[in-house]
């Protein structure tokens, strides 16, 4: 492998619009419009070009694994077609020995049984957006006509149960810190799926969380410690949840590398593929402003490489190893890695900041490296 940066994933927005209108999405609810301008769905010939290129920097920097995420919008808006034609053209074209990954984001309403048999005959794995029961979800998640989804929502995961994929799905769920922690925990529980992400809203200097002073409360810490207490307790059972920002925290102060956009000293090596064959970096910069993550670059007449050597694609790349003063003096830096970017960004110097939810961020790995230190006292594994 090359020493240049690389790309080892893309997230590919194969249907640029959606079913539902989520109130904090970060594609439509805030400044940028730029998907009314993009068609509506990825073509063919993006596919074939998007694959050559592939090959063509797996190659180049001799990757032995590529991941490829279905996104959107809503993502099964598209054809079922779609996908297994994707699938099986790019281990045609793909053929350097590298292993293919490949997953797929959804909201869950247009899950049925013939999706399911799709994924599992494909090996494509399924994230789920859940915000927790009813009354939670539904103050976010609605459609068009502004009716909470979230029967359609669990019916969706019904389906994936009862199609024997619960042990492979994953639900992503963005924290409300104005709902009790141990109830939702529970919840997610008793959906029988074994895989979630807790997120922090996309927000950043220009569009602070509402009603909460983030220079005097740690409401999101306090949130995540009551869970994370919990789940420590509950991980003797034979079958514990996995929560994946507890997990990667815990395999970072052990001393383990791990790959995330939100924690860790790894450098970030996705980008995003939009439906006209647009080359971009993460989508969730979108809420930084109208256009932009839009650097002119698209898989017809760039490389990927071509891509990565944009600005803001290497600013993400390198976030978490090119941070602002106060992050690299923090304690929990290795842990933290200053955050997702998006949360770092201010008009007036980009993203030379300490994530908005810094004192979160260091409250709560401070908590899990104190508790996973007196886990490990108690086995007598460190010196007391």
């Amino acid at each position: 492998m090359t020493g240049d940066p690389y790309c080892s994933a893309l997230v590919m927005k194969i249907a640029s619009r959606c079913n539902i209108n989520c109130s904090y999405c970060y594609m439509y609810s805030f400044e940028d419009q730029t998907y009314l301008q993009q068609p509506k769905f990825m073509s063919q010939d993006t596919v074939d070009i998007l694959l050559l290129k592939v090959k063509e920097h797996c190659l180049r920097h001799s990757l032995q694994r590529f991941f490829f995420i279905f996104h959107g919008g809503e993502p099964l808006l598209a054809k079922k077609e779609f996908f297994s034609e994707f699938v099986e053209k790019a281990r045609r074209t793909i053929d350097t020995g590298v292993k293919l990954f490949f997953s797929v984001q959804t909201n869950g309403i247009l899950l049925t049984d013939e999706w399911c048999q799709l994924f599992i005959k494909y090996n494509i794995r399924v994230g789920v957006s859940l915000d927790g029961p009813q009354a939670v979800h539904d103050k976010h998640r609605v459609d068009h006509s502004g009716k909470g989804t979230f029967l359609k929502v669990l019916e969706g995961i019904n389906t994936l149960k009862a199609n024997g994929l619960e042990q492979t799905a994953k639900m992503l769920c963005v924290i409300n810190v104005d709902t009790d922690p141990i109830e939702m925990y529970e919840f997610f529980k008793s959906t029988g799926i074994r895989s979630i992400d807790f997120l922090f809203p996309d927000l950043n200097y220009e569009c602070l969380p509402q009603h909460i002073n983030l220079a005097t409360e740690t409401r999101y810490a306090d949130w995540l410690i009551k869970i994370f207490d919990r789940w420590i307790l509950d991980s003797k059972s034979t079958s514990p949840i996995q929560i994946r920002r507890f997990v990667n925290a815990i395999s970072l102060i052990m001393g383990k590398s791990t790959i995330s956009d939100e924690m860790g000293s790894e450098n970030n090596s996705v980008l995003v593929i939009e439906t006209d064959g647009g080359i971009e970096s993460i989508d969730s910069l979108k809420i930084c402003g109208d256009g932009f993550t839009k650097e002119n670059l698209n898989i017809s007449t760039n490389s990927i490489d071509d891509a990565l050597s944009s600005n803001l694609a290497r600013l993400y790349y390198k976030s978490h190893n090119s941070l602002c003063d106060k992050c690299n003096a923090c304690q929990v830096k290795e842990v933290c890695g200053g955050g997702h970017i998006v949360h770092r960004y201010k008009k007036s110097n980009s993203f030379d900041n300490p994530s908005i939810y810094c004192n979160d961020l260091g409250k709560i790995y401070t908590h899990i490296r104190n508790s996973v230190y007196e886990i490990l006292k108690k086995y007598e594994l460190v010196e007391a």
